[in-house]
């Protein structure tokens, strides 16, 4: 059984712009959704959905990390050029966003948006996930990547909405709606200040789920709005340990240092 509890009404606010469907943009691959079923059911949160998916790179199905257990087939189709190790760059629809094979700085390629509305720095082994993607003409585009490492028992996703519109001068609206569901944040808790040409917007708050050990998420939000035209993204960088019990270090200095380098490096086009 499929439920939509506490984050129902977050889906429907962030995504009443679009016209689509909205559970469309919220579709787990069937593998995991099979494993998940198996121990008796699943309640789907928006809040755990960008684990999720980083649990999917770690186990296979939407966006799954290649490893090399195929080097042997893949070999014979690079001509001698040197295989890419990267998640992104190995993902066929990931690597669409991706200007360039260099790395912009280390650690992270330089994405565009397909519909040219901005740029921004993407951790070179972040996959997008497919089935969450949509754009409207030029105003509107949702993206959703993360990773998961399963060595260091640690994942992440960004979720991002772009429009250029004059809705994005409503900032205290915009707050409210990438804040959500959750009444640990007003939109008077955000900080502002200016990088570049935009005003960014930032809060942060710590999310308890259960009294495990690790049984907590991270979550970082910015929203971030050109101070010369109405071009605006929001943006949700949210952490975690993959396994509740066992050990991971996850910093909050380290983890917001990691979200305020993407939401810093946004750029939009004029």
């Amino acid at each position: 059984m499929l439920l939509l509890p506490h984050g129902g009404e977050r889906i429907s606010r962030n995504f009443s712009r679009c016209k689509r469907p909205v559970l469309q943009q919220y579709k787990i691959s069937s593998k995991i959704l099979g494993l998940i079923n198996k121990e008796g059911g699943i309640i789907l949160a928006k809040r755990y959905l960008p684990f999720l998916f980083a649990a999917t790179l770690l186990i296979g199905g939407c966006g799954t990390m290649k490893t090399n257990d195929n080097s042997d087939t893949n070999s014979n189709n690079h001509s001698g050029e040197e295989e890419i190790q990267t998640a992104a760059l190995q993902d066929d629809f990931t690597k669409e966003f991706i200007t360039s094979k260099e790395e912009t700085e280390k650690g992270y390629y330089t994405f565009k948006s397909n519909v040219g509305g901005y740029t921004m720095l993407y951790p070179v082994n972040a996959v997008m996930d497919q089935t969450y993607y949509q754009y409207r003409g030029q105003e509107y585009e949702a993206i959703y990547f993360g990773e998961g490492r399963e060595e260091e028992n640690y994942g992440y996703s960004v979720v991002g909405n772009f429009e250029d519109r004059k809705v994005t001068q409503s900032i205290d609206s915009n707050l409210d709606l990438l804040i959500g569901s959750t009444d640990l944040l007003t939109p008077q808790d955000f900080e502002k200040y200016t990088v570049e040409d935009n005003d960014v917007y930032f809060a942060e708050y710590r999310q308890d789920i259960n009294n495990d050990k690790n049984g907590f998420y991270l979550h970082f939000l910015g929203y971030i709005k050109s101070q010369t035209t109405d071009k605006a993204i929001s943006l949700e960088y949210s952490s975690t340990c993959i396994s509740k019990t066992e050990e991971c270090n996850l910093d909050l200095t380290e983890e917001r240092e990691r979200a305020k380098k993407i939401f810093h490096s946004v750029r939009f086009n004029p």
